[in-house]
């Protein structure tokens, strides 16, 4: 077909097309592979080095090496090219992406100023609606470092995690899992939280809490429910490369489902900016004050407090102007030295100072739980 010609299709063949085209799975997982391969479930894009995008076989750059334990696989970026994209055929809804994988160690091979490799949700190429994806940077400035990109076009940003970075990323296996839920981004790295981006403004991004334990917060525009899935690696390279560069990546390794418009979530309290829990700290003198707590979105959430002897607890909530602000103070009840709060009051983040009735007070529980 000639650049401007045009071909009009029936009904049938338009029909044929799109079911063919189409992954009707609600899960992509190992078997998904050994029954279809790459083709059936993923579609690539490519950048050659005059920035010219064209579509190709996903199975061309992303493969699986063995078929037993490690499992392991490679997606390849060609020295010959700037940038390669990997997209889920299906849209899942409220998504979940489980990666159980060793990081790569980007290196600078070419001409390239940077290299980024992404792997979590996006709407196609440059976001648009939204992405919520890990990316792990080297550039002429930083090696291996790695954040969060998260938001849409009207507000997107890279959120720091590198503090959170396993010190063993690139020789060990770990479990990187993003959740996209109505209200929420989430980032889990193992067994813990440590990215968030509260779904609740109207365009551009606030930062709250970047690159810092126990996890970073932002808040960002509302994104849709159904994302595909993104693995890429991309640069800024114009010229071919002495050698191609693949990072280890296998299908086995890389699982997503659908999941729910709102997930049920019990968090710690853990000290501002820190890893360290509220359960079994010590207070001997003033208050304590919590990391914020993202409560957006749901209709109420619990707060339990613990300790062994009588306290106050301060709720503060955050407003848009970045400030935070007192909603409520409350006591435990003479004796009681617990505090059981339900709160079913509107909030983006929450947090708590704890401020002890004498000195020292030690505290045995602190835990926000959000439901529904």
């Amino acid at each position: 077909m000639s650049l401007g010609q045009s071909t009009f299709l029936g009904e049938n063949e338009i029909a044929r097309r799109i079911r063919n085209d189409a992954d009707i799975h609600s899960t992509f997982q190992w078997e998904n592979f050994l029954a279809q391969g790459i083709d059936a479930h993923f579609l690539a894009r490519v950048i050659d080095l005059n920035s010219v995008q064209s579509l190709v076989k996903a199975s061309d750059y992303w493969a699986q090496v063995n078929y037993n334990d490690p499992f392991e696989g490679t997606l390849t970026l060609p020295q010959n090219l700037s940038g390669v994209s990997i997209y889920s055929r299906r849209a899942f809804i409220y998504p979940q992406l489980t990666a159980w994988i060793k990081l790569p160690s980007l290196s600078l091979i070419g001409n390239e100023t940077y290299i980024y490799y992404y792997f979590g949700f996006e709407h196609g190429s440059a976001a648009f609606n939204g992405i919520a994806s890990f990316q792990l940077v080297t550039s002429t400035t930083t090696t291996n470092w790695l954040t969060t990109t998260i938001g849409t076009r009207s507000g997107l940003t890279n959120l720091d995690i590198n503090v959170a970075k396993p010190s063993d990323f690139n020789t060990a296996y770990h479990v990187y899992r993003v959740i996209l839920t109505k209200n929420l981004a989430l980032f889990f790295i193992d067994n813990r939280l440590r990215a968030v981006g509260v779904q609740c403004l109207e365009g551009g991004v606030i930062n709250i809490a970047n690159n810092v334990l126990p996890y970073s917060i932002l808040l960002t525009p509302p994104m849709p429910s159904n994302l595909t899935t993104l693995i890429e690696i991309y640069t800024n390279r114009t010229a071919v490369a002495p050698s191609s560069f693949a990072v280890p990546l296998s299908p086995y390794r890389f699982r997503v489902s659908d999941g729910k418009d709102i997930i049920p979530l019990s968090l710690s309290l853990y000290l501002q900016n820190n890893d360290v829990a509220f359960a079994g700290q010590t207070i001997s003198s003033g208050s304590i004050t919590s990391h914020p707590i993202p409560v957006f979105g749901y209709k109420e959430w619990e707060l339990l407090i613990d300790a062994n002897q009588d306290f106050t607890v301060q709720l503060q909530y955050l407003g848009l102007s970045g400030n935070w602000r007192t909603f409520d103070n409350y006591s435990s009840p003479t004796g009681s030295n617990r505090i059981h709060l339900l709160v079913d009051e509107p909030m983006i983040l929450a947090s708590v100072v704890i401020t002890p009735s004498a000195y020292p007070m030690t505290i045995n529980d602190a835990l926000a739980v959000m439901v529904s």
